[in-house]
């Protein structure tokens, strides 16, 4: 079994075209959106949440009471 570290792919070898830290109190909206998906969806399902954790960087969290991105998912459930 090959082990995990050797299955990644090779880091790159040029800088990034963007860098973020997140240690700033709000999102850079210059690099980040708020809302995924709106043009499919309503504003109150396709908004982003997170929290900027200062030195520990960005938490993206999937909350219990988020709803599906569409309607019809959360009927099928």
């Amino acid at each position: 079994m090959t082990p995990p570290a050797e299955s990644f792919p090779k880091r790159p070898t040029r800088a990034t075209d963007i860098h973020d830290d997140f240690s700033s109190p709000t999102l850079r909206t210059d690099l980040w959106v708020a809302d995924y998906l709106p043009h499919w969806t309503t504003p109150e399902r396709s908004r982003a949440r997170y929290e900027l954790a200062g030195a520990s960087g960005l938490r993206i969290p999937i909350e219990h009471d988020q709803l599906e991105w569409r309607e019809e998912l959360s009927a099928a459930v």
